[in-house]
Formats: C-alpha cells, structure tokens, sequence
C-alpha cells in the first residue's frame, strides 16, 4: 500500500509539493515502541485530517505490533481505528484481518454486541468462515445466527465484486473475486467462463488494466482451480505449470506457486512428477509455515511410489518440529494411511484455541465437488472421513463444539 499523504490544507503549505509534504510531515510510526506508537496515533486521531497522516500499511502493521505489547492497547488502537472508519483507498481491499482481531478480542471479554459489530465490518470471506468455527464466538453466533450465515455472505461479496467491476471496467481483481465467490458457490463452471473471458480481455487490450502486474497471477490461479474443481485435473495442472514463471518474477516469492503444482500432482497420483517438482525447493528456502507442506507433500508423493524410507525421514522432519499439531502433519500421516496418528494430530489441534477452527472444519461435513475426484484425494478424503468417525477424535470435536457443517465448496482446497 502507498502512504497517504497529509491535506494540504491541513498542513498548512498549500506552496509546498506532494512528495516534499509527504516526506516531511508524515508523522513516523516506531513499532518497536507500540504504546508509543498508538499514543501518537491518538494524538493524530484528534486532528483535522486525522489518520490520513500514516500509511495505511503502518497502521495495520501497529495493530500486531500492539498485540506483542501491554494487555488491552491493540484492542485500544482497533475501537480508535474503527470509530475513525479506517479503510482501505482501493474499494476491491478490505481490512478484515484487523476487524477479525477486533471481533475476537471482544468475544474474550464477554462483549458480544461489539464482537458482533466488528464482524460486520468484514467484505470478505476467509475470516467470517473461521469466525463461525471459533468457540470463543460461540456465544456472538447464539445472539445473532445471521451475521454468521456464511452462505449469504458469500454472495453478498459476489453482488459487491459485481457491482465494483462494473464501476471500475480498468480493474482486473473483480473478475477474481467473482471468480472465487462463484467458486465456493458450487458455480465453477461460471467461474471458469469468466475467469477465461477476463484473460482474454487482458490478452487482447493487455494495456487497458491497471491492476494487471499485481492481479493477473491470481486470476491464473483462479483459472486452476475452477479446471480442478470441474474435473478438468489435468488442465489444471497445466495451469499451474503456466502460472509459476509469472508467480517467481514476483518480488518475495516464496515457493507458493510450485506447491501449489505439486500438491495438485499428489493429489493427482502424479507422484514421479511431484517429487521432480520438489526438486526446486532444494534450492530454494520457503516460508516456515510452506516449508512443513513440502515436507508433507514430499511425504505423500514418496508414499505412493512405495519409497517409505524417504518417506519416514521426512515424516522425522516434520514430526520433529515445535508445533507438531499442523494440518501438514495431518496430511501426512494421512498419506501413509497412519490413521492413528492422524488421529492424535487433529485432537492436538483442536486442543489448540489458534489451530481448533481449521481442524473443526476438516473434520466436518461439507459440499461435496460434482465432478469425479482424482483417485488419490477420493482415498484420502475417505481416510479423514474415517478419523472424523473415531470416538476420540468425535469426543475432542464434541468439546469445541461439535462439527459445523459447512455450505460451501472449499475453493482453496480440501482442508486437512
């Protein structure tokens, strides 16, 4: 996000050129010091002009900074933040990550009207759809179901998207945002068409969008999924071939688009050409949080060759790390048919308050995909079904409060 600038009449020098005022009157923000930080922003908040003194990213930025700081000056900054309507300038943005933190530092204070109004900030999806499988909002969705109705939420973001692009025809990321609302409505043959119509738009007048150097990657990705999840396996796998030479010239890549292939050729039987796949992470270090599902994958494709020396000492890799209780490591014993252990992973997690909500919906029932499903993820999809049934793995489930049935097609992928 690019900072945004002080009015100029605010600032008084009305003589004074945009860039200048921007590098000289923009109040710093030391996130090192975040009572600091927020005391500032206060100050700010109280001024003609208010927060459009600081980045947009800074604040955001501050606001998790604060959470690593003394009890009560995130949620400080949030109620600051939301009674001054912070929002992003770019109307296909939204904030709902901050809302979402927002919503829950409520809840644990007993403030369900307030956790309620927070999420009812949010304009998108992912964070709604864990709010509605997190206990600690189980007595907001007792008050008021609707917020939570994850359904309707979903296409109100599609009717939103369609009426941003509409309004915004130089904008490629309406045609993504449809694309996976449609996606998760059980619509991905429409999803597929638009998707498909946008890239030849952007093919056709590649000038004519703004937004095309930061959306046009999504929008191939979109494009896979949809191919996956109207049983076009191999297409989509073609792809995902196609989109990671524009996803590695991205400045920070991370390796997410070649494991994104590979989990699409595990899940595809494909497991030869996983394991070449993989060959590029042993050249290139991802993310933690990546790093333990190359493991998991490598785990997977090594089982179906019948290779399990390989297999087991990845599966040493992963199991040895800090937070042993990880979807990846599900996955994995997924994988190797361990359904005992698997079982162990999904209860750790759901006695985990962070990781209970993705473990929760794993393990509950959702929209099944119409098309046939590629073999290996039929089985192991199965396999889960199978732990789900399990006394212990029902009794840990039963604590959080028993499964939550979702409505939606898990357009991200099966969770695990």
């Amino acid at each position: 996000m690019k900072p945004l600038l002080f009015a100029l009449a605010l600032a008084g020098l009305a003589a004074t050129s945009p860039s200048v005022l921007a590098e000289t009157e923009k109040p710093p923000l030391d996130l090192k010091v975040p009572a600091k930080a927020v005391a500032l922003v206060e100050k700010q908040a109280r001024k003609p002009g208010g927060l459009s003194a600081f980045a947009a990213s800074d604040l955001q930025d501050l606001v998790y900074a604060a959470a690593k700081d003394k009890p009560g000056l995130q949620l400080r900054l949030l109620n600051l933040l939301a009674r001054e309507n912070f929002a992003p300038a770019d109307p296909f943005e939204t904030y709902d990550d901050i809302w979402y933190e927002q919503a829950l530092r409520l809840a644990e204070k007993g403030d369900q009207a307030g956790a309620l109004t927070a999420l009812g900030r949010m304009r998108a999806i992912n964070e709604l759809f864990y709010a509605r499988l997190d206990p600690v909002f189980a007595p907001a969705r007792a008050a008021d179901p609707a917020v939570f109705d994850i359904k309707a939420a979903v296409e109100r973001r599609l009717a939103q998207a369609e009426t941003l692009s509409a309004a915004h025809p130089d904008r490629l990321a309406g045609a993504r945002i449809r694309a996976d609302a449609l996606e998760q409505l059980g619509r991905a043959d429409q999803a597929l068409a638009l998707v498909d119509e946008a890239l030849a738009k952007v093919e056709a007048h590649p000038g004519d969008y703004v937004d095309k150097a930061n959306t046009l990657v999504s929008l191939h990705v979109e494009r896979a999924v949809s191919l996956w999840l109207v049983g076009r396996a191999d297409d989509a796998i073609a792809e995902r071939r196609r989109t990671i030479p524009l996803a590695r010239s991205q400045e920070d890549y991370d390796g997410w688009a070649d494991l994104a292939l590979i989990g699409d050729l595990v899940l595809s039987g494909k497991a030869a050409e996983a394991l070449t796949a993989l060959d590029y992470f042993n050249a290139e270090v991802g993310a933690a949080g990546i790093d333990n599902w190359v493991a998991a994958r490598a785990i997977c494709a090594n089982a179906q060759l019948g290779r399990q020396g390989a297999a087991q000492r990845e599966l040493k890799h992963l199991a040895g790390k800090d937070a042993p209780n990880t979807a990846s490591l599900s996955f994995a014993y997924l994988c190797l048919n361990d359904l005992d252990k698997a079982a162990l992973t999904y209860i750790a997690r759901l006695e985990n308050p962070d990781r209970a909500p993705r473990a929760i919906e794993a393990l509950s029932p959702r929209v099944a995909i119409k098309a046939a499903r590629p073999a290996m993820e039929a089985e192991l999809l199965r396999r889960q079904a199978l732990v789900a049934a399990r006394p212990d793995v029902a009794a840990a489930l039963a604590k959080r409060g028993g499964p939550q049935p979702s409505p939606l097609i898990p357009a991200a992928g099966e969770p695990y």
